[in-house]
């Protein structure tokens, strides 16, 4: 069975395929081997250099502290983003000017910032010598540049909606706030 997108390769380019993977394979397993040598001949597995990796306080700094600290800071810059962008994504979509300005200007002041530069100024400003702490200006600057992106997404769901569904909204009656609820709430169910 052939599709449009893709000929099934014949005999020749079976047999071709094979042997490039085949060299292929070689040439990965002499890089490796080459890399190996050279570490070993410069004395990097030496068990003194990898002491770090079995220590027991060095172990439980990197697993505990590190993985549970990064969970934490997921957590919270995925609820603060996901309500900073539902906010200011429907802010974008508000009939007055004096709403859907400002959202308009958050949303992109933060998409264009770059998020490690973002979470540095956060960090130096109000996060260092007795301040919010790394770890929240860690999730201060992720909520802020992903609820922005996440902003956009909402904007974009919402104005996919069919123009038909929110007239047929309006004809029986539904207020823009109304329509807009039902619209974002399907969004975030469905």
């Amino acid at each position: 069975m052939s599709t449009v997108l893709y000929d099934a390769p014949g005999p020749r380019a079976r047999a071709r395929n094979r042997l490039y993977s085949v060299l292929a394979a070689a040439a990965l397993v002499l890089l490796v081997a080459v890399v190996v040598r050279q570490m070993a001949g410069t004395e990097q597995f030496d068990g003194d250099k990898w002491e770090y990796f079995v220590t027991p306080s060095y172990v439980s700094a990197i697993l505990v502290d590190g993985v549970l600290n990064t969970i934490r800071m997921a957590v919270f810059a995925i609820l603060f983003a996901l309500v900073i962008g539902l906010a200011f994504g429907v802010g974008k979509l508000s009939d007055h000017a004096w709403v859907r300005w400002p959202c308009w200007a958050f949303v992109e002041f933060f998409r264009a910032v770059p998020l490690l530069l973002l979470i540095i100024y956060i960090f130096y400003t109000v996060g260092a010598g007795g301040g919010i702490g790394s770890l929240w200006s860690v999730v201060v600057g992720l909520a802020l540049y992903n609820g922005a992106v996440l902003a956009e997404v909402v904007r974009a769901g919402v104005n996919a909606v069919p123009s038909g569904q929110a007239e047929a909204a309006y004809a029986i009656g539904l207020r823009k706030t109304q329509v807009m609820r039902i619209i974002c709430s399907e969004g975030l169910v469905g």
